[in-house]
């Protein structure tokens, strides 16, 4: 499963799902301590890991639907 970091306030980050959006409030304990907003994460059931590679992608369609805009 992946989520995106929204947003990191007081030790707790909360995090939307990518597949259906729903919100999840989690300790910034729990996971990768190189973490920041924006950020992709695959979770397997036991632990999250940074997905640079989504990221990336996710933050070319942006840009991509941003110069579509400004057209």
């Amino acid at each position: 499963m992946k989520y995106v970091i929204d947003k990191i306030e007081n030790g707790i980050a909360l995090l939307e799902n990518t597949k259906d959006g729903n919100k999840l409030e989690i300790d910034i304990k729990k996971l990768p301590s190189n973490i920041k907003e924006n950020d992709v994460l695959d979770y397997d059931g036991k632990s999250y890991v940074i997905d640079n590679t989504e990221k990336e992608k996710r933050i070319k369609r942006i840009r991509e639907k941003m110069d579509k805009l400004r057209r």
